[in-house]
């Protein structure tokens, strides 16, 4: 039987994560509303199918984000916080680069998509 403590205790750590997810999720909608008013949303509509990939994408860094840092934690290689700093900063520009090259990547295969002939 859990103990009440232990159940606080794990509400304050998680809830304000979901809340911060939920505002971002939010926060991107409202953009994604916005952009696709734009000229190149219009002329290409190939692009518009991108946008569910790369934001399945986006999940799939931050997941692997999650347990890189959860990992390097665990193994106790964040005790010493030069250390920390040294592996955040270095986790954070690699899923900036994967993030990159990713989406360029589909954004070859949209504009691909835009140049095939249709029928």
């Amino acid at each position: 039987v859990p103990r009440r403590g232990a159940f606080w205790s794990i509400v304050l750590q998680v809830f304000p994560t979901f809340i911060l997810a939920g505002m971002g999720m939010v926060a991107a909608g409202i953009v994604l509303h916005k952009v696709q008013e734009w000229t190149v949303f219009k002329e290409v509509n190939e692009i518009i199918i991108m946008v569910p990939a790369l934001l399945g994408l986006k999940g799939n860094l931050e997941m692997t984000l999650a347990a890189r840092l959860s990992t390097a934690a665990n193994i106790g290689h964040m005790d010493r916080t030069k250390e920390a700093v040294s592996l955040i900063l270095g986790n954070l520009v690699l899923v900036q680069c994967q993030g990159i090259v990713v989406g360029f990547l589909a954004s070859l295969a949209g504009m691909a998509m835009g140049w095939a002939p249709v029928g």
